[in-house]
């Protein structure tokens, strides 16, 4: 079993942002984006293995996971040809970095990303995933029935490790509270096939609390007695964002204004 999440490892990360952001200039491909989102996710999964209560400062780096993700987005979408970005995975991630950015609370940042899903250049032949998200930026502007059309039983083609999320989409989109309640399943055998109750996050699952998040978001009441789902992420509260202000300086670009 690894070591839970600690104080030294929180430290440690901070740094590796600090000395990631000083390498962003020199990068030529902007991986280093990719090191910096992944610090900042496992600070806000952190956090809530040292206290489960400290959800504000959890969904404090949930933002900064989410702001991350939005520039990388719009980087690899093309809006600033001066950068390369090549992720073959990042299209994957419409569906996942939104509900992200809903463990936030920064519902701004949430509604901007869905807004974003269809720019897309070149993508005459969408994936299951890209279609499940299509189908959630519809069914969040209220188009129930072209969310109907767009989605086309396109969960059931996820990818395993989405399946949970796409499973939850369709169940908003379909109005079938079971379907929702199979996502959390989903979700839940992946956290366990994958090791995570054994490594350094054990006793959180974010995939499974975002989805009992945005399931409670939309009205519906399922079950969250699994002790995996953190009950105060699921409370919407105030919280004191703050701007990545130090990576657009090191791009030289102006920062997204939300």
């Amino acid at each position: 079993m690894h070591e839970l999440f600690n104080e030294k490892r929180e430290e440690e990360l901070l740094t590796s942002i600090e000395e990631a952001v000083k390498r962003i200039p020199n990068s030529t491909t902007l991986r280093v984006l990719l090191g910096i989102l992944d610090s900042y996710s496992q600070l806000a999964r952190g956090e809530l293995i040292l206290d489960p209560e400290n959800s504000l400062k959890s969904k404090f780096y949930y933002d900064k996971v989410g702001q991350v993700a939005f520039l990388r987005w719009r980087i690899f979408r093309g809006d600033y040809p001066q950068f390369t970005l090549n992720d073959p995975n990042l299209a994957g991630q419409l569906i996942v970095d939104p509900l992200f950015m809903l463990l936030s609370d920064n519902m701004q940042l949430f509604h901007r990303q869905i807004e974003e899903v269809h720019k897309l250049k070149g993508d005459s032949t969408p994936s299951a995933s890209r279609k499940v998200a299509l189908a959630f930026q519809a069914f969040v502007k209220g188009e129930k029935m072209k969310a109907k059309e767009l989605l086309n039983d396109a969960h059931k083609k996820a990818d395993r490790w989405a399946r949970g999320y796409d499973y939850a989409v369709a169940g908003l989109i379909y109005e079938d509270e079971a379907l929702i309640n199979e996502a959390l399943g989903h979700a839940k055998k992946l956290y366990v096939k994958g090791g995570y109750d054994k490594w350094t996050f054990a006793g959180y699952d974010e995939q499974s609390t975002a989805i009992a998040k945005l399931a409670s978001l939309y009205g519906y009441e399922v079950d969250v007695s699994d002790p995996i789902i953190n009950k105060a992420m699921l409370k919407t509260e105030v919280v004191p964002y703050e701007p990545i202000t130090d990576i657009y300086q090191a791009l030289g670009i102006e920062p997204i204004k939300f």
